[in-house]
């Protein structure tokens, strides 16, 4: 189930809007999101995207 949910972030065009909120200022935001892109990473071809 959550690698189809990693897909299905990567098909709405999700990564950039999460990578967008690492800009917050709000340190609990940015670690939610850094946690989040960590876990998005799993997936080959988001690791791929987000770099």
């Amino acid at each position: 189930f959550a690698a189809y949910i990693r897909a299905a972030v990567r098909k709405e065009k999700g990564l950039p809007i999460l990578v967008e909120l690492l800009r917050m200022d709000n340190d609990r935001v940015v670690c939610s999101v850094a946690t989040a892109l960590r876990n998005m990473a799993l997936d080959a071809r988001n690791k791929e995207l987000i770099g």
